[in-house]
């Protein structure tokens, strides 16, 4: 186990929440579900938006849907993807002094009424789409090492 053995929620470096388990943040409110993980292939062609930590993953999967977002950057280069996405005008930023239930409710709140943050990442999807699969650049790359 990390940290010598302890099991108790690990924290990031300016992380506002203990990670770990669903069921160490509380009770769950009878409209809410939690889980440790769902693949967000089967989240993301349901939501309008998205609240996350700016992590490369979560960042791009919710771009290649076109997506706006509110970005809570915990650690390493989650700063500067939440930076580039607020920059880009697909999210709103909050960092970890700004976190609170009031300032996350608002964002989400702004970034579902103002429709410019939905036509900057659907945009920015059609970008994503347009780029070719990783089967065609292989195969490009394979036809350019053979002349």
């Amino acid at each position: 186990m990390p940290n010598g053995g302890d099991p108790s929620p690990k924290r990031h470096p300016g992380s506002p929440l203990p990670l770990g388990p669903p069921l160490a943040l509380g009770p769950t409110p009878e409209n809410a579900h939690m889980e440790e993980f769902i693949d967000q292939a089967h989240v993301l062609p349901h939501c309008a938006a998205v609240v996350h930590h700016a992590g490369a993953g979560t960042m791009f999967g919710v771009l290649a849907h076109g997506l706006p977002s509110v970005v809570l950057p915990q650690s390493a280069d989650n700063f500067i993807n939440a930076a580039l996405l607020a920059r880009a005008g697909t999210a709103q930023k909050l960092m970890p002094g700004e976190l609170t239930s009031a300032s996350v409710r608002s964002s989400v709140r702004l970034v579902l009424d103002d429709d410019s943050h939905r036509q900057r990442a659907q945009l920015l999807a059609d970008e994503i789409n347009a780029m070719p699969s990783p089967r065609e650049v292989a195969s490009l790359l394979k036809s350019v090492g053979a002349t």
